[in-house]
């Protein structure tokens, strides 16, 4: 299984384990570019970096390239779109 992993703040990941949000934004720059232009089966989230940190993996959809409002500094950008499938396992996590 391909697996690509990512790190969100608990806001995203909250909302993405409740269902709430289906896309996930990365900045259209080199690093992004190199890492999605590989295939995945799945996204590994963490909300942190310590070894007992929330987890969830959820099935990969693709990705398209989007103009969006960013929900934190409310600028407009141009991202990568991440297209989120179904909540496949969360670990360590308890709702909020």
């Amino acid at each position: 299984m391909r697996v690509l992993q990512l790190t969100l703040f608990k806001r995203f990941f909250d909302e993405i384990a409740a269902g709430l949000k289906r896309e996930e934004y990365r900045e259209i720059k080199e690093y992004w570019t190199k890492r999605l232009i590989k295939e995945y089966d799945v996204i590994e989230f963490r909300n942190g970096y310590a070894a007992n940190a929330p987890m969830m993996r959820v099935e990969y959809c693709g990705y398209e390239i989007k103009t969006i409002v960013h929900p934190i500094t409310g600028n407009e950008e141009t991202v990568y779109a991440l297209r989120i499938g179904r909540v496949i396992d969360i670990k360590n996590y308890i709702p909020i």
